[in-house]
């Protein structure tokens, strides 16, 4: 009798072992090759949520940029002179990033407040996003050592007293947030809707959001994330960065942020080493939509925090810093 129940318990066993693997290893897979929208679709999208600054962004005159990454790529930039201002001679510069599966035209928002403070912006797409070079995404661990070369970049093109700002949004604010500690070079950062961990967001991602158990396929997934991109989930550290900051940060969330919930840029406010300001936006903000339901008061804090916090006098309105 047990002889004949054996090769089903085995089988049993069998089956549900591939699928907790296979199971993981799409989640991880998924991080890696995340489904990505194409330049036309940001384009139409951002075109539907902000008509005005977007059409506004295509009289932006523009100069193709790009760097090579350490693992030899090449990563698609182009930097946006501010009104009045000679390409490459600005004093001040905003390097801003885009967010996971997306493109830099998820930047234009940013890029609009910052240039109308008559600071340069240059955007670029991510490695394996828009029309960048790469195969891999790797959730801030590689993208925050790319930035660094953009950080090069301005650095050979500019003046030697050039001043370095970023801002980044959700995946973008990570890899800004780990960059930001590596390096003397940035005078502030702007961060909106951070993970504080990749662990945590994790942790949030599979209990939460997609009432998957965390044992084992955290672990597994965790294992596989490793094995593509060469970093733990533990490892990828925003709020581990932060502690180290040397320069201001700015930290932006959406009250109803259920993607990565807001509390992540509270523990980065209160884990911040360096001076920090922290807006929580409401109007039923959800993930990365804190500047497109509050342009105004988003805009004003930000305002305030380069003048309050950076120490930077600005004059609204009038196009210069």
């Amino acid at each position: 009798m047990i002889a004949s129940v054996l090769p089903l318990i085995l089988g049993g066993i069998s089956v549900l072992l591939i699928g907790m693997i296979g199971l993981s290893f799409y989640i991880a897979l998924s991080l890696v090759h995340p489904k990505k929208r194409s330049i036309e679709e940001t384009k139409q999208l951002e075109l539907e949520r902000t008509p005005t600054i977007f059409r506004d962004f295509e009289t932006w005159e523009k100069i193709n940029q790009e760097v090579t990454s350490n693992k030899g790529y090449v990563l698609k930039g182009w930097c946006f002179p501010a009104l009045g201002k000679k390409a490459f001679t600005n004093q001040f510069v905003v390097l801003i990033v885009h967010g996971f599966s997306y493109t830099h035209h998820g930047s234009v928002k940013y890029a609009s407040i910052f240039r109308n403070l008559g600071m340069d912006v240059i955007m670029y797409d991510q490695p394996n996003h828009g029309e960048s070079g790469g195969t891999m995404t790797s959730m801030g661990f590689q993208e925050s050592i790319d930035l660094q070369q953009w950080i090069s970049l301005i650095q050979k093109k500019y003046p030697h007293d050039v001043r370095i700002g970023l801002c980044g949004e959700s995946m973008g604010a990570a890899s800004c947030l780990l960059a930001q500690s590596r390096t003397d070079q940035i005078i502030f950062t702007v961060a909106d809707c951070s993970f504080s961990t990749l662990k945590q967001l994790m942790i949030h991602q599979l209990k939460h959001r997609r009432s998957i158990p965390l044992f084992p396929f955290y672990f597994l997934s965790n294992f596989f994330f490793r094995m593509f991109s060469g970093a733990y989930y533990e490892s990828i550290s925003p709020k581990g960065a932060v502690r180290n900051a040397k320069a201001p940060i700015l930290f932006c969330h959406g009250l109803s942020d259920s993607y990565i919930p807001p509390h992540h840029s509270e523990e980065l406010h209160h884990a911040c080493k360096s001076p920090s300001m922290l807006y929580l936006a409401g109007n039923e903000s959800k993930h990365a939509q804190a500047f497109r339901n509050n342009q105004v008061e988003y805009t004003a804090f930000v305002h305030s925090f380069l003048k309050e916090v950076v120490g930077l006098k600005i004059e609204i309105g009038e196009n210069h810093v």
